[in-house]
C-alpha cells in the first residue's frame, strides 16, 4: 500500500487560472471590463507558474 509521507502540493494560482480560462471562454457575456481584467490576470499568472506540472496545466487551460 502506497503512503506519502507529505500531502502533495498544489499550486492555488493554476487553480484561478482555470477559473479565469473558462470565464473567458464566455467572453461574449463579459463587458469589456470585466474581460479586459480577466485576460490580464490570466496572463499575469501564467508568468507566475514554474513547476512543470504547473506549466503543463498552465497551457492545457
Amino acid at each position: 500500500m502506497y503512503y506519502a509521507r507529505q500531502r502533495p502540493f498544489y499550486n492555488i494560482n493554476i487553480r484561478y487560472l482555470q477559473c479565469y480560462t473558462s470565464l473567458l471562454m464566455r467572453a461574449d457575456k463579459l463587458s469589456d471590463d470585466k474581460l479586459e481584467k480577466y485576460y490580464n490576470l490570466m496572463i499575469k499568472m501564467s508568468a507566475w507558474v514554474t513547476e512543470s506540472i504547473d506549466k503543463y496545466n498552465c497551457f492545457l487551460a
